[in-house]
């Protein structure tokens, strides 16, 4: 989904030793690239690295649920282990805490 700042809200008022006719070009000209994934789905990976790749963004920004802002920390070997571990049970009790 490809988002663009609305026409109809003001924009922020622009801080302070900040250039404010840079500030709301930002503002205006920016587009956002909303893109859904599945946790671990390879597909997912291939879109977010296509969508990447074709737009080359000034700024990359991930989403995570509290249950998964570990993972930021976790080194490739865990995130493998966890991976294979991945259960039913584990994707319910998951659920149920963001939930």
């Amino acid at each position: 989904t490809i988002l663009n700042f609305p026409k109809n809200v003001p924009i922020p008022p622009c801080p302070e030793g900040i250039n404010s006719k840079s500030w709301t070009q930002a503002f205006e000209e920016a587009t956002v690239y909303l893109i859904g994934t599945a946790h671990f789905s390879r597909e997912s990976q291939d879109d977010v690295m296509k969508t990447i790749t074709a737009t080359q963004p000034d700024l990359v920004m991930v989403e995570l649920c509290p249950s998964r802002i570990s993972i930021l920390s976790m080194d490739e070997q865990t995130l493998l282990k966890e991976a294979s571990d991945l259960n039913t049970q584990k994707i319910l009790t998951t659920i149920k805490q963001v939930v």
